[in-house]
């Protein structure tokens, strides 16, 4: 076992621990199953191939957030900066933009919850691998009171996959 695989179990088995939300296991897993990835965000348009490197996490992704179900859209491209869309089940599809490091594989963003309420606005650090044929991103996402983030309990986890 390598050390990208003992860092995926770990970041695993800690997501797991961090997710809080009211779903079962078996509840999720409907979620997650292939009818849900076959789910559009309306108006979202294909990633655009800008960046040349093959592995930039652009295109439609399954998304948790910490027990939240929904779709992440990473559109726009430009250098090392882009934007794109999330949509958590059952709400409306909202903007985020980011920024990527190749070498590091890692991703933030920043999910603005409502342009009036600054307070609603999230921010993701996160990390790709693959792992066969799926994609992942892995990573915590720092939550202001707005969004049900306290002083106490502040940060939360969140993975997406997606098929290549």
């Amino acid at each position: 076992m390598n050390i990208r695989n003992i860092w995926l179990a770990a970041t695993i088995i800690i997501g797991l621990t961090l997710f809080s939300g009211s779903t079962s296991l078996a509840q999720q897993d409907e979620l997650t199953g292939p009818e849900f990835a076959k789910v559009e965000i309306a108006g979202a348009e294909p990633a655009k191939d800008v960046i040349t490197d093959p592995e930039f996490p652009k295109g439609i992704w399954n998304i948790n957030t910490n027990a939240y179900r929904g779709l992440l859209n990473i559109q726009s491209i430009n250098q090392s900066e882009f934007t794109g869309t999330i949509q958590i089940t059952g709400g409306d599809i909202q903007e985020i933009f980011g920024i990527w490091d190749d070498n590091a594989k890692r991703i933030a963003f920043v999910h603005i919850g409502d342009a009036q309420d600054k307070s609603k606005a999230e921010i993701y650090t996160g990390y790709w691998f693959r792992e066969g044929s799926t994609d992942f991103l892995t990573g915590y996402f720092e939550a202001f009171i707005g969004t049900g983030g306290t002083a106490q309990r502040p940060v939360y986890g969140w993975y997406a996959y997606k098929s290549v």
